[in-house]
C-alpha cells in the first residue's frame, strides 16, 4: 500500500511541478510581450515624433 502512495506523490509531484513550470512559461512571456508591446510604443512616441 506504501507503495502505491508513493507512486501516487511522486506522479502528483511532477504533475505539480510540470504544471507551475508552464505557469511560470506562460508568465514570463505574458510580460514580456507587455513589455515589447509597451516600450517601443513610448519610443516611437517620445524619439521619433518628427
Amino acid at each position: 500500500m506504501s507503495a502505491d502512495w508513493a507512486g501516487a506523490a511522486i506522479l502528483a509531484a511532477v504533475v505539480a511541478s510540470v504544471f507551475a513550470g508552464v505557469a511560470g512559461l506562460w508568465a514570463g512571456a505574458g510580460a514580456v510581450v507587455l513589455a515589447w508591446g509597451l516600450l517601443p510604443h513610448h519610443y516611437r512616441k517620445g524619439g521619433q515624433d518628427e
